[in-house]
């Protein structure tokens, strides 16, 4: 999809582009962040109508302050007392949770039961808050016993709104389906469930650009820091289309758990699923695949972690327009970073922890939160280049039903003898390790080149400027490649290269490619 048409920016391109990474957390993260997609998206709607002004009369777009999403109103009432002064805090979804999580705490330090109602209203520019009018308030309704045994019920009304054409765009039509859930927790928040329904989600504007978000269910165990211990998330449907281009994909689900290791490292282990996916444009460039599948997890072993996936696609299909004729392929890639230092693991992990509490909480800023974490990784560098860790791409396969076939194995690594911090490049370079074997059958790299390079002709020129350079080797079937990396040394297909710099320099155009 043409993320630069005018109509795609209407919705997704604001404040550089940073509305897309809003998106997403507010629905996989957590079960409130989902409440504000709306006039996260209407910001968008009204950012593009500015867009197609400064396109058509080449002026400068106005302040982007006038379109935004700035922040949140959060006031409680208790029993039946005087709703209390509205507090304002930044337009994060995880700020409000952790603010949220601390207004119950400071009330229960006076009072239990409680009974505690809370309204979370959306602070809207001036200019969007007149496009949208009336965007529904996240009402909250907390009880928690003499026990400390709490319950939150959460609600965000059904919203349908038009926004009107104007000389900068056509109408768009919102139509927010509701949301529903609730949190149960004791008074600790040691573990909080939370259940929540989305019960759908389209925008459009007409011949422009439309979008289309199935039920997401979401289920969650939360830690006192309101991560995930627990979490299955499914979605039924997602849809994206603009003039030239329509995504579609079904059947999506998440499902993860966390495992704590013996030093104390924290593994999410679980799977990521698509059931189907298509991409069509215009010009016939179409693809899809039948089943996605991204399963990962790690362990620990003699105070040596390993963090793995495993990625498997099967039955996609790109079209001829794309390749030059209609291919089919399945592929498969495990991925593993091994011999990571446990105890150094665990306090990086902790480190971030107390940090990103710190940030959520209004106590640092990103910038200090960055120096932070910098500061942290070049002092636990040591600790991990000791252990001389590894990142290796095995199992590398791709099948075709014509073309033949790839196979591959890469391992790239730092050997801890050599390389004792991250400040001295010279030194990581002279540690660095690397083994790497690819076999390709003959017909399927004509294939990749035609497709790259426009025709035939000039792929059968590259292919005989490889092997003039030996940078692969022929046989009767199929090419292939074995490049090794040993004490500053690169050997190529046998043939000693020099320095490692040199195969990067030689990689460089078929990575491009």
């Amino acid at each position: 999809m043409d993320m630069g048409s005018p109509s795609v920016a209407r919705y997704w391109l604001d404040d550089e582009g940073h509305n897309m990474k809003k998106l997403l957390p507010l629905l996989l993260t957590t079960a409130l962040a989902c409440c504000f997609t709306v006039p996260t998206m209407a910001e968008d709607a009204a950012v593009s109508k500015e867009a197609k002004k400064v396109e058509e009369t080449a002026t400068p777009q106005a302040d982007e302050t006038d379109t935004q999403l700035q922040g949140f109103v959060i006031r409680h009432q208790v029993d039946n007392a005087k709703m209390s002064e509205g507090e304002n805090i930044k337009a994060d979804p995880l700020v409000l949770l952790h603010t949220l999580k601390a207004d119950v705490t400071k009330y229960l330090e006076t009072k239990k039961p409680l009974n505690l109602k809370t309204t979370v209203t959306p602070i809207l520019a001036e200019r969007l808050d007149k496009e949208l009018k009336n965007v529904p308030a996240l009402i909250l309704e907390t009880f928690i016993d003499e026990e400390g045994q709490g319950e939150t019920k959460f609600d965000v009304p059904k919203y349908k709104h038009t926004v009107p054409e104007d000389k900068n765009g056509g109408e768009v039509d919102i139509d927010w389906k509701g949301l529903d859930g609730q949190f149960v927790y004791p008074e600790t928040f040691e573990n909080i469930k939370a259940d929540l329904t989305l019960q759908g989600l389209s925008i459009s504007e007409k011949d422009a650009f439309s979008m289309a978000l199935g039920q997401l269910k979401f289920v969650a165990e939360l830690d006192e820091d309101l991560l995930p211990l627990k979490m299955k998330s499914t979605l039924p449907s997602l849809m994206f289309k603009d003039d030239m281009s329509k995504l579609t994909l079904a059947k999506l689900a998440l499902e993860t758990e966390m495992q704590v290791t013996a030093s104390q490292v924290e593994i999410s282990q679980g799977k990521f699923n698509i059931g189907n996916a298509s991409f069509d444009v215009a010009n016939k460039n179409n693809a899809k695949l039948q089943a996605f599948q991204l399963t990962f997890g790690g362990e620990e072993k003699d105070k040596t972690v390993s963090l793995m996936a495993n990625l498997s696609v099967k039955d996609w299909t790109l079209s001829e327009a794309i390749m030059g004729e209609t291919l089919t392929l399945n592929h498969t890639l495990d991925v593993a970073l091994n011999h990571l230092d446990a105890p150094a693991t665990a306090q990086l992990q902790q480190t971030v922890r107390e940090l990103q509490n710190q940030l959520h909480s209004g106590k640092i800023s990103e910038d200090i939160l960055n120096f932070a974490m910098f500061g942290q990784l070049m002092q636990l560098a040591p600790a991990f280049l000791a252990k001389s860790p590894e990142l290796a791409l095995s199992n590398i396969h791709i099948s075709t039903k014509n073309k033949g076939k790839l196979n591959g194995n890469l391992q790239l690594g730092v050997n801890g003898q050599k390389a004792k911090s991250l400040t001295n490049m010279m030194e990581l370079l002279m540690a660095l390790t690397m083994q790497a074997d690819f076999k390709m059958d003959k017909p399927l790299l004509k294939l990749a080149l035609t497709a790259s390079l426009g025709s035939e002709g000039s792929a059968d020129t590259r292919i005989k400027a490889l092997l003039k350079d030996k940078t692969i080797v022929e046989t009767e079937e199929n090419y292939t490649l074995s490049a090794t990396i040993v004490d500053n040394k690169l050997t190529l297909n046998g043939q000693d290269m020099g320095a490692p710099m040199d195969l990067f320099m030689l990689l460089m155009p078929l990575a491009i490619q």
